[in-house]
């Protein structure tokens, strides 16, 4: 018989910030980065934050009907210029569905404040271009920003 045992590690979430932009308009992607609507906010850790989540619900499709890629980018400043703190692709979004898709970045802690916001580009033709925030009926969806401490 074999025993296990577990070493149980008590993180708590700290300093929660939500925003549901309910004032977006749909974009069409291009092989440029451009700014995401309702992605942008200010935050400050917790004081004794080891990592900061950020987490951004959305929806995409195809401006076709072929599946599309999205390259995305969570920038920050703290005031002065823009760096890029990390890079993610996502690949689907076809026509004929509701994507729902999750951008989530796990973030080493920092001081002070930082104003974060995701950037979105594509590789494909005008044809592919993702369309962001409404589905293939032209239904708008709320993007859903969530930014929080790890203590």
């Amino acid at each position: 018989v074999y025993k296990m045992s577990y070493i149980k590690k008590s993180n708590t979430i700290e300093k929660v910030y939500k925003n549901i932009e309910t004032s977006v308009s749909t974009q069409l992607g291009s092989s440029s980065y451009v700014n995401i609507e309702g992605s942008s906010a200010s935050y400050e850790p917790h004081e004794n934050a080891q990592y900061i989540v950020y987490e951004f619900i959305f929806v995409s499709h195809s401006n076709s009907s072929v599946n599309h890629n999205l390259f995305l980018a969570l920038t920050y400043d703290t005031g002065g210029s823009e760096t890029v703190q990390e890079y993610l692709g996502i690949t689907d979004g076809n026509n004929d569905g509701h994507y729902a898709l999750k951008a989530k970045f796990l973030v080493p802690t920092y001081s002070g404040s930082r104003n974060w916001k995701l950037k979105f580009r594509t590789s494909q033709g005008a044809n592919w271009y993702p369309r962001l925030h409404e589905d293939e009926d032209v239904n708008v969806f709320y993007p859903t920003l969530l930014i929080y401490s790890i203590t």
